[in-house]
């Protein structure tokens, strides 16, 4: 009786390592890549701001993040991208708050999602 259930333990812990390796991906497993996304901001004239860039990968809408006074990266709104993967919004101020701005381009096609770098932020002095 005792060898039986030694036996049993024995496949049981195989069966358990196992099974837990073989649930883990291959490490040869390609990770999705970025969105090919160029941006800036800029200023037009006195006061007037504006982020433009283009996306080459992606065809849809880009969503446009504002962070105000340090806090989190929110959704403000929605730029349509044309055919030629370019985009411009204008951006405004917060009141009186630094307000800095990124741009999200969503997963689509094979690719992940992709957020820029900060691309400037709006101060006034």
């Amino acid at each position: 009786m005792r060898l039986a259930r030694i036996v049993g333990a024995f496949v049981a812990l195989v069966l358990t390592v196992t099974m837990g390796s073989a649930l883990v991906s291959p490490a040869d497993a390609a990770a999705k890549p970025k969105h090919d996304v160029t941006a800036q901001g800029g200023e037009s004239s006195s006061n007037h701001f504006y982020v433009k860039g283009k996306v080459t990968t992606f065809h849809g809408k880009v969503k446009l993040l504002r962070n105000v006074a340090g806090g989190g990266f929110k959704v403000v709104k929605k730029v349509k991208v044309k055919k030629s993967g370019k985009f411009r919004t204008p951006i405004f101020q917060v009141g009186n708050k630094k307000t800095c701005f990124k741009i999200q381009v969503p997963a689509q096609g094979g690719y992940k999602k992709t957020t820029t770098p900060n691309l400037g932020c709006i101060v006034t002095r």
